[in-house]
This record gives C-alpha cells, structure tokens and sequence, in this order.
C-alpha cells in the first residue's frame, strides 16, 4: 500500500489471492466478440471483464486470443482471470446460447436498434459486439433478442468498441448490484 496526496493506495493484485478471486461469484453477463480485429480492443475488454468479474468472453471469427501480446500488454494480466472460449463461427455459438436459454443482446448502431438505457438486461444477458469497420452481420443481428445502441451525437455515429463495451458491462453491473456479488 502506498499514500499518495493522502489517500492509500492499494494493489487488489497483492491482496487477493487466485484462488480467492476465482471462488467469488461472477457477475451473470457475458460477451461474444465477433471478429474485433484490434488486439488491443480485446485487451481492453478483457480487463474490463475481469474488473467486473464477468461470467465469461467467448472470442469468435479473427478475434485474437489472449497469447497475443498486443492483449497481454493491454490487459496487463487481466487475461488470465477471465474465463473465455474461442469459437470459428459467431452464429453457430450465439444459436448455441439461445437454446441454453441465454439472453442475446446485439450493441449495433442499425435502423431497428433501441437506445440502450431502455434496453432489458436480466441475468445470462450475452452481449455481442462486432468488428471496428463493419459491426455486426445481418445473421448474427437476426439472432438477437434485442438490438441496442449507445446514444451517439456527434459526427460519428457510434464509439470504440472497448468503450461500448466498458459501458455496457458496468451498467449491467450497475442494475445487477455489486452488493449481490
């Protein structure tokens, strides 16, 4: 622990053992990422994912996994206290988590989305988020049990995926109650 301007500073990385961290309760949210081309995207999702303590991220298409260094250095570990999965096709597993009976929630800016503040999000909610430059395919879109977007004003009409993401996962948390975990 150290002080700084009177605060104490502390590194949950020294405090809390593995095996603890990987005893608690996750949050019951997980995200596909579909073809998200950035491995420092991926990076930043995974340490978003493992400060929420997300239930999991199931990594599909060109997606990098997290033996690309690029990841590693932007997760700066977080990497190792996710649970993920790789899968080849995004429609294949999203079809897969309906019938588990998994809530699909597609984050694309399209004609039909809902603003997501409205948007339900119960438990075993699974986000999807696509590729930087084209989103999300029409077949994982017709997938979804919703379509949401982020609220955009400005000249582009919609954020980095990271962000979305990061976004998306702490409202979760937010209506789930961190009390909870």
């Amino acid at each position: 622990m150290s002080v700084r301007n009177g605060f104490d500073v502390r590194n949950r990385d020294r405090i809390v053992s593995p095996e603890s961290f990987f005893s608690k309760r996750r949050l019951p949210v997980s995200a596909v990422l579909d073809n998200v081309r950035s491995a420092f995207n991926v990076g930043n999702m995974f340490r978003t994912a493992d400060a929420a303590r997300m239930e999991r991220l199931y990594l599909c298409g060109c997606t990098p996994c997290p033996s690309n260094p690029k990841i590693e250095k932007t997760a700066l570990g977080a990497e190792r206290y996710v649970p993920w999965e790789y899968f080849p096709d995004a429609a294949d597993l999203i079809a897969g988590l309906k019938r588990d009976g998994m809530f699909i929630v597609a984050m694309e800016t399209a004609g039909a989305s809902e603003p997501f503040y409205d948007a339900d999000l119960p438990e075993g909610t699974v986000f999807v988020l696509g590729n930087e430059v084209d989103g999300l395919g029409e077949g994982i879109l017709s997938l979804a049990d919703a379509v949401v977007e982020l609220p955009s004003l400005g000249m582009k009409n919609s954020l980095n995926v990271g962000n979305a993401f990061a976004i998306a996962v702490y409202e979760f948390l937010r209506r789930y109650g961190v009390e909870r975990l």
